[in-house]
């Protein structure tokens, strides 16, 4: 091993960058990340959802479709199901209760006591900042004698609610301002720790008596590659049609690994710079280079810094921090070598 220090320091090196990879990977995804889980487990009840007037509630569980950052949108997929007490006359007791009128199966929601959810003879519209998005017509459902969502012999299926979906702009307004928006006038001045906030207002009603419905639960239960998405806030608030509403906040960030990857390049761009530095100073002041051909270094390194800057995931157009403070710098560091 004394022989060959630096075929130990690759190796030492090469070790360390894997434990760093795996501990990026178990910190963002989790040991078990390939196990199946049910998508309603972890679903949190909201504070006063139940509403003595309503004879149910709305539960709403949502996943992102796509962050588009360059027209600053974000689309959501919604299922959206009434729910009630398990000691309702209308609902049986059992996890699997059959409904009187429908025959269709309920679901328990893990988290909710003494709340079933997927009541298909409840008739209600969801609207979503103050449009009408969605409505479940309980008269025009249809499904199986036996409980069962196919008919056999044809095929057919039927899931017990439909999904909708909706696109939210990003949000912009906010009582403080950073310093990238009073400077650059844009949030994604700080790739790639730059953050996003999405906002909407939800707001249910019964199809029945028109009144308005309280939200059982609001559950997040999937993401996108590259983000994090977060619900930052649910507040009950009132509007003109509703007393009922509920605001939603939610925030996007880059997930660890992005901002991993794009500091790791962030710093190999200071590193090639200090490297073609030292062959400058090596071939003017210092000891014989090992080659000639190290002096053309500096030359393929200007073509390779623009490289390394557009292999960051998702980098916003020039101008961001990350570019005033290193990619400009390095570039005419080496410009000036070569």
């Amino acid at each position: 091993m004394a022989r060959h220090p630096r075929v130990v320091a690759c190796t030492v090196a090469t070790l360390l960058l894997c434990t760093i990879s795996a501990t990026v990977l178990v910190s963002d995804v989790g040991v078990s990340f390939g196990s199946s889980i049910p998508v309603l487990s972890g679903v949190q009840p909201l504070e006063n959802a139940s509403d003595p007037r309503s004879t149910f509630t709305i539960g709403l569980a949502l996943t992102p479709t796509s962050i588009d950052l360059s027209s600053s949108s974000l689309a959501f997929n919604w299922w959206a199901t009434a729910c009630g007490p398990t000691s309702d006359t209308s609902t049986s007791t059992s996890t699997t209760a059959q409904s009187a009128s429908t025959g269709a199966a309920e679901l328990v929601v893990p988290g909710l006591q003494n709340v079933t959810c997927g009541r298909l003879y409840e008739s209600f519209s969801v609207s979503v900042d103050f449009n009408p998005v969605y409505m479940w017509n309980a008269s025009e459902t249809v499904s199986h004698a036996n409980g069962s969502s196919t008919i056999q012999g044809t095929g057919l299926s039927f899931t017990p609610q439909e999904t909708f979906d909706t696109t939210h702009n990003f949000t912009w307004i906010s009582t403080r301002q950073s310093l990238a928006q009073r400077r650059q006038h844009s949030v994604s001045a700080w790739y790639p720790f730059d953050r996003y906030t999405v906002s909407t207002t939800v707001e249910a009603f019964d199809l029945g008596s028109s009144d308005a419905l309280p939200v059982e639960f609001v559950h997040l239960y999937a993401g996108l590659s590259g983000y994090e998405l977060r619900v930052d806030s649910l507040d009950k608030v009132k509007t003109a049609q509703s007393d009922e509403a509920l605001y939603i906040a939610f925030s996007i960030r880059r997930c660890k690994g992005v901002k991993l990857f794009a500091v790791t390049l962030f710093l190999t761009n200071y590193i090639l710079a200090a490297a073609m530095v030292w062959v400058a100073v090596c071939a003017y002041y210092g000891p014989p280079l090992p080659s000639e051909t190290a002096l053309f270094l500096p030359l393929a390194n200007i073509l390779l810094l623009p490289q390394l800057r557009a292999a960051m995931p998702g980098v916003p157009d020039f101008g961001i921090f990350m570019d005033l403070f290193g990619y400009y710098v390095n570039i005419v560091a080496v410009r000036m070598r070569a």
